[in-house]
């Protein structure tokens, strides 16, 4: 399991504001490889999705700063 922490930023408040838009929205369209969200900017899925979500988010590196986590279990308490 792979967990994604990430955190969105812009030059100003317009293109902070264009670009959670569009990347929400891509966001979305991907639910289908089966996303877990563990709160507002961290998410989790399987192993064998980790080049498609990768892919995803490179297109996005200029405004975005990502961390990912290899992990074998989460437990919340």
């Amino acid at each position: 399991m792979i967990v994604y922490f990430y955190d969105l930023k812009g030059k100003d408040l317009r293109e902070y504001n264009r670009v959670k838009r569009r990347f929400y929205y891509n966001l979305a369209r991907l639910s289908g490889v089966g996303m877990v969200w563990r709160s507002k900017s961290v998410f989790s899925i399987d192993d064998k999705y980790e080049r498609y979500i990768d892919s995803f988010l490179k297109e996005y590196i200029p405004f975005l700063e990502v961390y990912k986590v290899h992990t074998e279990k989460i437990c919340s308490l």
